[in-house]
């Protein structure tokens, strides 16, 4: 997973639990409710940044978001969390062509491969990137999240989680889910959405 570049989302100067699906070094995808919104558009007030994850020679930088290149999905719903997708545009300087390939369509007999990166702020690096091939969906998720359950081949739902870099007691969950084919194909499908509550 060291052969892709992805991104972590910063406000105001602080790590958040928000990963950008870095599509190429102009614009990338982040999940609608990790941006602050004021009358349905992102909120200039809050100060944005995306750390970009270390590639082959290339070392790890941050660029500054302008709110005004966020575009969040017009039928986004901050309560059910239906559609909860953003576009975020970005000018980093780089003449770098890096590019992810992003699903589109469903595929069948794939590895879903979990992943999360995390920069330590302690240490002033990024860890490397923890990944999972054995997570799978939690079956008690349609009775939590009805979103879901209306959608659950495109959608996934598992309680599988890590322990924060900053704070081990503290658990995270996976931000990027990319598929691997047969042919050693990947590409990104899923971010991390949300968290429901459910059971006793």
């Amino acid at each position: 997973m060291t052969d892709f570049r992805m991104g972590v989302l910063y406000k105001n100067g602080e790590q958040t639990s928000c990963m950008v699906a870095v599509i190429d070094m102009k614009a990338g995808f982040v999940a609608a409710n990790c941006i602050d919104l004021n009358n349905g558009a992102p909120d200039t007030s809050t100060s944005y940044q995306v750390y970009f994850t270390p590639l082959l020679s290339f070392d790890g930088f941050a660029v500054d978001l302008d709110p005004n290149d966020i575009t969040i999905h017009p039928n986004y719903n901050p309560v059910t969390y239906a559609n909860n997708i953003a576009v975020v545009q970005y000018n980093n300087g780089t003449t770098d062509a890096y590019h992810t390939f992003i699903e589109t369509q469903t595929f069948v007999g794939v590895t879903d491969v979990y992943t999360r990166w995390a920069f330590n702020q302690t240490s002033n690096n990024w860890t490397m990137p923890q990944v999972s091939t054995q997570v799978s969906d939690d079956s008690d998720c349609a009775s939590g999240s009805a979103l879901y359950s209306g959608n659950s081949v495109l959608t996934r739902c598992t309680s599988a989680t890590l322990p924060s870099i900053e704070n081990d007691a503290c658990s995270m969950p996976y931000g990027i889910m990319f598929k691997e084919d047969s042919t050693n194909n990947i590409e990104v499908t899923h971010l991390y959405s949300h968290s429901v509550v459910y059971g006793n």
